[in-house]
C-alpha cells in the first residue's frame, strides 16, 4: 500500500473566530491550536471588530446569522479596514450566502454547518494558497 505523502509545513496563522454559539467557538478553536495556529474567538460582529482593533489577524472565520450585525455586514467591514486578511464564512443556511456575496467581499471560502475537521482544513489551506 502506498504511503502518504506529508503534508507540506503551513504557516501558523493568527485566526480570529466570530459565532453566537459558543459550543462552536470552543470546537473550532481547540482544532486549529492543535493544528498549530493562534486562535482567537468572540461571540459578536461588534467583539469582533473591537477585537481587530486591538490586534489584526491573519483570517476571520465568521457565522453568518448572528443578533446585532450579520457575518456578511461584518465581512464587508473587515473587507474595507483590512484587505489583506482572508474571511471564511460559516453558515447552517445556504440560502443565507450567494455567489455574488462571495464575490463582491472576496469571501476564501465557506464552510456550511455542520462541517468535518477535513472541510475545515481545506478552507484554511484555501485561504494560505491564496495569500501566496
Amino acid at each position: 500500500m502506498p504511503s502518504t505523502p506529508p503534508r507540506p509545513k503551513t504557516t501558523s496563522l493568527d485566526i480570529l473566530i466570530i459565532d453566537d454559539e459558543p459550543l462552536i467557538l470552543a470546537i473550532v478553536s481547540e482544532i486549529l491550536a492543535l493544528w498549530g495556529h493562534r486562535p482567537r474567538s468572540v461571540e459578536s460582529a461588534d467583539g469582533a471588530l473591537r477585537e481587530l482593533q486591538k490586534r489584526p489577524c491573519d483570517l476571520v472565520i465568521t457565522d453568518i446569522r448572528m443578533p446585532t450585525m450579520d457575518g456578511l455586514e461584518l465581512a464587508a467591514r473587515v473587507r474595507q479596514m483590512y484587505p489583506q486578511t482572508s474571511i471564511v464564512v460559516m453558515t447552517g443556511h445556504l440560502l443565507d450566502l450567494s455567489g455574488t456575496d462571495l464575490e463582491q467581499l472576496q469571501i476564501s471560502s465557506f464552510l456550511s454547518k455542520p462541517f468535518t475537521n477535513a472541510e475545515l482544513r481545506r478552507a484554511i489551506d484555501n485561504c494560505q494558497a491564496m495569500a501566496v
